[in-house]
């Protein structure tokens, strides 16, 4: 029984934003309107309900009862399968049967447990079948014809039962006020239609048939309730339960197969609204119908069988009456599976003709039958088909549903789905510690321990309990780990689920949560080799939304515990079901084994946790450096390598270099890699691949433009952070008119005394010491502290490295900066390292870089790289990404904060060419996050910049 209810439009353009917070807005309040509705009335109903009664009623059930449900819940999603096969046909998408019914058995299981209103369904398709080389176009018509399709059977059990509703309603009890209420929500949905018509989202040009059947196929319904409802009040005196209203509102559900048949032939209603879609011939249409009635037959028979087991006898045709009722109210809801809006409309329905706690029963165990069951397998045989661990595969897919209206909310399921497989894994073994604790802070069955204490002696019980507390602790916690899809934490917790299930057993014989545990181990199992990261980083968003759910598992226990061993009533009601007592001082025990445990994962955490292999080079391995770099060639950042503060990589067996810095996690490669072009690409994806495996973001900084075809390639998002300037050497001179300002500020330091001169090592220590009073005069004008990463440090070893050029006057030295020189190549060298006295003469600065490109021009260089104006040419075009035209507002007017036009200004005047330099990102990643993540690498941590240090 699937609850599919929109579909995937071909192509068509985005939605506007109003629209989607106004489906936002829908999605959110009409599923808890519902629910709680059906709440409210259950607790009416119901509030008598002896679950003792109720938890008999299941121990009590036959086993070949329980397999022959299980077979019978198998084979009504194995049903299924018949949509995709007819459609698949239909379609002429050829595809082996075997891997065919995978997918079907896949889709269907997740959507009747997921929901969403058929959107996981389709989104599940759609991602399969794009995998398997089918187009964009026609997965869509694959996926929207599925979801068009599985309502055609409710349709038709709703017409073939009608004569049946009058009394079921009837039956039904007295709560009218709270069915108008429902009703009338139904009638909202007539205005909201033309609010979202007036955005342009209606008409033949919407071109959407999943958009336009959302829109379109309630219109009757919202608009006969609306009519109605001005006679409803009378109709709630005159009868009792409001009958007439919802026998209507039923009615109503079965105009959608005369719908359908009109919506998906070739006439004008097809062209107007499903022009993307090929019309269905008569024989398929037909089939689809009868492949839909054969499927909720399916469901409907199985949910009988599993009440008649639990108890509950009830004729089959006023069965279906109250089944195909409760189906459409739990597809209204847009819950999930209609979890809750189903099963409670099924229980006030039944309500006068079986006992609530059997029908009850009956209805777990066709949830357990038709909706877990085959989803645990589903999760086995899916979970590889729907981890996407190319993020470039995930990203075309988000990309590509972009060009869909409405429907580009499918983007939410695809890109959850794109890891889904291993992070189920990972939420059901922090279920599986969280159903650990909760068992050992509460009591055990009594008739199963007075067996065991037969058999064991009561250190050995005792003792089991309070391991399984260990356990349970140490699984909610390694969760993070198997989300990361970290290799240790999966070794780690297959041996803890194992344990857990053999003290489960010695603690009570609780059988129940050892085959919970079990079965999550071979989920586990299957899945062994996605576990392929070394390590995950402790400082991520992810790691805080873990540690929330973390610290609230454990107040859970203590919560539940100590409620447990302090009310007295509730322990009473305890031992009237059959369950022992919780001892205060057991429990207070297993808080201390919880504490100690906790404060032992957490310190394994900070302290053991394995890191990334990183290390800083030292000075042996900065020579080799350098003659990897008189080999290959270097870039402008190069010789900041010398720092010693950046790891290096080398890929491509070992001919490409990137050096990069690690913060939080992210990993910041500075500048281009360095080595031959055509491998360029292979390095990348290496650097990349070596990131992922230790959870870490790879961004590069400040990338040359002539070069974002490597980075697009390995599938990169672009930032622009600004333009670098490049002074042109070759025929460099200070003569003509642009240059005027340059030639009065050389000639005026010349008048001042100023001379130029390259420093060669090694320096006297005289030196040394000028040099370093003038670098703390200058950090003290500042009230700044050193930097790194992209800029230099005064350190004597990294200035060791390259000349030294100063300017004198006299013999004192106001003013210096350390060369950047271009290995094994003169195409650009810069400097780095500037810094001057505070009462340096004017024009010092220009005097000192003019020289510097004359020296340059005379070693034959092509190009001095100035540096680059931050922001300078971003965002420029309405067409640029929004984080860019934010970015250009801070360039027009933050002056007051950073001088960027300025900066641009007296670079202007060396008359340079402009290169762009940009951020390449991971795409799903905040650019706004990255920049200050290098921002505080730049500073020298995050814990530099919060004391300003």
């Amino acid at each position: 029984m699937s609850s599919n209810h929109n579909a995937l439009p071909e192509e068509a353009k985005t939605a506007p934003e109003g629209l989607n917070r106004t489906v936002l807005w829908m999605r959110r309040l009409v599923p808890l309107t519902l629910l709680a509705v059906v709440g409210w009335l259950l607790v009416r109903e119901i509030g008598g309900l002896d679950v003792h009664q109720l938890r008999n009623q299941l121990r009590d059930l036959d086993i070949a009862q329980l397999v022959g449900l299980c077979g019978l819940g198998l084979s009504a999603v194995s049903a299924m399968y018949l949509y995709d096969w007819t459609v698949a046909r239909w379609l002429n998408i050829h595809i082996p049967w075997q891997r065919l019914l995978r997918y079907s058995w896949i889709a269907n299981t997740f959507n009747n447990l997921a929901g969403m209103s058929g959107l996981t369904g389709s989104g599940i398709r759609y991602l399969l079948l794009t995998r398997e080389g089918i187009s964009g176009a026609k997965a869509a018509s694959y996926s929207g014809t599925m979801v068009l399709s599985v309502p055609l059977g409710l349709s038709t059990l709703i017409a073939l039962t009608l004569p049946l509703a009058p009394s079921l309603i009837h039956q039904m009890p007295a709560t009218s006020g709270i069915v108008y209420a429902v009703v009338a929500l139904f009638a909202l949905y007539l205005p909201v239609f033309f609010l979202l018509t007036r955005e342009g989202i209606s008409g033949a040009k919407a071109a959407s048939y999943s958009g336009t059947m959302v829109l379109s196929v309630p219109l009757g319904l919202s608009t006969l309730i609306a009519l109605t409802l001005p006679l409803a009040p009378s109709l709630i005196h005159q009868m009792p339960a409001t009958s007439g209203i919802v026998y209507a509102v039923v009615a109503l559900f079965a105009l959608y197969l005369p719908v359908f048949f009109l919506l998906t032939g070739s006439g004008s209603l097809h062209q107007r609204f499903l022009h993307a879609l090929p019309p269905l011939s008569l024989r398929y249409r037909l089939g689809l119908v009868g492949i839909s009635v054969l499927d909720w037959l399916f469901a409907a028979i199985t949910l009988w069988l599993c009440l008649r087991v639990s108890g509950v006898q009830i004729p089959l045709p006023l069965f279906v009456a109250g089944f195909v009722l409760s189906a459409a109210l739990g597809i209204a809801s847009l819950l999930p599976g209609g979890l809750g809006v189903f099963d409670g409309a099924l229980l006030l329905t039944l309500s006068s003709s079986a006992n609530h706690a059997d029908t009850l029963a009956g209805i777990l165990l066709f949830r357990l039958f038709y909706y877990l069951i085959p989803w645990l397998i589903a999760v086995y045989l899916g979970a590889e088909l729907l981890t996407v661990r190319s993020p470039t595969l995930r990203n075309r897919l988000a990309s590509r549903l972009q060009r869909y209206p409405l429907l580009g909310i499918l983007q939410l399921p695809v890109s959850w789905l794109a890891s889904f497989g291993v992070r189920v894994l990972a939420w059901m073994t922090f279920a599986a510690g969280l159903v650990l604790l909760l068992s050992s802070a509460s009591p055990s069955i009594a008739e199963r321990t007075a067996l065991l204490h037969d058999y064991l002696p009561v250190p050995a019980i005792e003792g089991s309990h309070f391991v399984s507390v260990a356990i349970g602790v140490l699984l909610v916690g390694l969760a993070r780990g198997i989300a990361g899809q970290v290799r240790s934490a999966y070794r780690l917790t297959q041996v803890l689920l194992l344990s857990g299930a053999v003290f489960s057993l010695i603690k009570g014989i609780d059988y129940e949560e050892a085959l919970f545990l079990l079965m999550v181990a071979v989920l586990l199992r299957g899945r062994q080799r996605f576990f392929y990261r070394e390590t995950y980083a402790l400082f991520s968003r992810r790691n805080v939304n873990w540690f929330i759910g973390f610290i609230l598992a454990l107040a859970l226990f203590m919560a539940v515990g100590d409620l447990l061993t302090t009310d007295s009533r509730l322990m009473h009601l305890l031992a009237h079901w059959g369950y022992g007592v919780m001892h205060p001082t057991r429990f207070l025990q297993s808080v201390l084994v919880m504490a100690i445990t906790v404060l032992g994962f957490l310190g394994w955490s900070w302290f053991r946790m394995p890191g990334p292999p990183l290390h800083k080079p030292g000075a042996e391995e900065l020579e080799q450096t350098r003659h990897f770099f008189e080999r290959n060639g270097s870039n402008n950042f190069s010789h900041l390598v010398f720092m010693g503060d950046k790891h290096l990589f080398y890929g491509a067996q070992e001919n490409v270099l990137i050096q990069f810095g690690a913060i939080r996690n992210v990993f910041v490669a500075l500048g281009d890699p360095v080595g031959p072009d055509a491998q360029i690409d292979q390095a990348i994806r290496e650097f990349r691949e070596f990131a992922d495996r230790h959870d870490r973001v790879p961004v590069f900084y400040e990338v040359d433009e002539d070069r974002l075809h490597h980075y697009h390639d390995c599938g990169f998002r672009l930032f622009k952070l600004g333009e670098e300037a490049l002074v042109p050497l070759t025929g460099f001179t200070l003569s003509g008119k642009r240059k005027g300002d340059l030639r009065a500020a050389v000639n005026r330091a010349e008048r001042e005394g100023l001379t130029f001169e390259i420093l060669e090592h090694p320096l006297p220590e005289t030196l040394w010491q000028q040099l370093q009073q003038i670098s703390d005069a200058w950090l003290q004008e500042r009230q700044g502290a050193e930097k790194g990463f992209s800029l230099g440090a005064f350190s004597h070893d990294y200035l060791k490295a390259s000349p030294i050029a100063v300017v004198r006057r006299q013999d004192d030295i106001v003013a210096f900066a350390n060369l950047m020189p271009g290995y094994g190549q003169k195409h650009e060298f810069s400097v780095d390292l500037m810094r001057h006295i505070p009462d340096a003469p004017g024009g010092t600065m220009d005097f000192l870089f003019v020289r510097l490109m004359e020296y340059g021009r005379d070693q034959g260089y092509t190009y001095f790289n100035l540096g680059m104006a931050p922001l300078a040419g971003v965002g420029d075009t309405p067409y640029a990404f929004r984080s860019e035209r934010l970015a250009s507002l801070a360039y027009k007017y933050g002056n007051r904060l950073y001088n960027y036009k300025g900066l641009r200004r007296y670079k202007d005047k060396f008359s340079p060419e402009w290169r762009g330099a940009y951020l390449a990102y991971p795409h799903g990643r905040n650019v706004q996050t990255l920049l200050l993540d290098i921002a505080a690498l730049v500073a020298g941590g995050y814990m530099r910049v919060l004391l300003k240090k």
